[in-house]
């Protein structure tokens, strides 16, 4: 087999989806919702996997491509948004529900 180029993830299928499997299985076992994270693997194919359409982005980058994917439930994960970030955000928010600590972000001047 000639050498794969790098940087690169292997992801074997079967363990992939046994560990979504459990990990849906311990928050139902828990009484808790499920709302992954997209940012170690960003990919859709991942994400849609995770057994939840309620997940957890980081960067608005990540938001779009989960947005086009048909995700509609959105915590987005940032130490501190910008205005110009917050406001991007919002012109997505019509169909799609989103949660953000809004008491951060620091006064415009």
């Amino acid at each position: 087999m000639p050498p794969l180029p790098t940087p690169r993830a292997l992801v074997d299928p079967s363990r992939l989806e046994a560990n979504c499997v459990r990990m849906q299985a311990r928050a139902r076992a828990l009484g808790v919702s499920l709302r992954p994270h997209v940012k170690p693997h960003k990919c859709v194919e991942v994400g849609k996997n995770q057994g939840s359409t309620r997940i957890t982005v980081s960067t608005l980058a990540e938001a779009r491509a989960m947005i086009d994917a048909g995700f509609d439930d959105f915590t987005w994960a940032v130490p501190v948004p910008t205005w110009t970030s917050v406001y991007t955000r919002s012109a997505w928010s019509t169909s799609r529900r989103w949660q953000t600590d809004l008491s951060r972000i620091p006064a415009r001047s």
